[in-house]
């Protein structure tokens, strides 16, 4: 981390200030997350975290990032966290992704099994994935036996024709779906990036 990129400094027992100066992009710098989080719980007595970024220069996904841990932090220690010199952009994106609470049952759950449940579950996926593949293997090679011995059952005319709707014939196809789907995430892209 360097002094550069951010300084912590401490006005009071209470209350620590995080200045982030410079360049805050997944390109530009890694964040050592596990130091930070160290130095703030070394000091016991922290009642509130304030975070400034008037020298912030540059901003992405990297700086969200790491005001989301200093937010969940934050809320795990009792902290209180100052949002109010974050960029207008970051908080609206804070905000929006508070905004949508968890949906409850979305994660499942793996406390509520049994460690026996859980071998014989993998135990019977790993054996239905097993013969599952076995079969197709054996189809797989026995096809290519028939193939490779002159007994398989296929006119060549038939091959050709395959072989050419899979692959001149398709790229009309391919094309317009590859224009469709860009041309729907520009839209949903502009849409989002409108809101800030």
């Amino acid at each position: 981390m360097a002094e550069d990129s951010l300084t912590i400094s401490y006005p009071s027992e209470s209350r620590a200030v995080l200045v982030f100066k410079g360049s805050w992009t997944l390109q530009d710098m890694r964040f050592d997350w596990q130091g930070l989080k160290q130095e703030l719980r070394s000091h016991s007595g922290l009642k509130a975290i304030a975070l400034e970024t008037g020298q912030l220069a540059r901003w992405d996904s990297q700086f969200l990032n790491i005001v989301q841990h200093l937010y969940d932090f934050a809320h795990e220690q009792s902290l209180q966290l100052e949002t109010e010199d974050l960029p207008d952009g970051v908080r609206r994106l804070l905000k929006l992704a508070r905004e949508v609470p968890e949906r409850k049952g979305a994660r499942r759950n793996s406390e509520a099994f049994s460690w026996l449940y859980r071998i014989g579950a993998l135990t019977l996926k790993a054996w239905r994935e097993s013969v599952q593949f076995t079969r197709f293997a054996g189809e797989l090679t026995l096809s290519l036996l028939r193939l490779f011995s002159g007994r398989a059952s296929f006119r060549g005319i038939d091959l050709l024709r395959f072989l050419q709707a899979a692959g001149p014939e398709a790229l009309p196809i391919v094309s317009l779906i590859g224009v469709l789907v860009g041309a729907v995430l520009a839209f949903v892209g502009a849409l989002q990036l409108q809101m800030f």
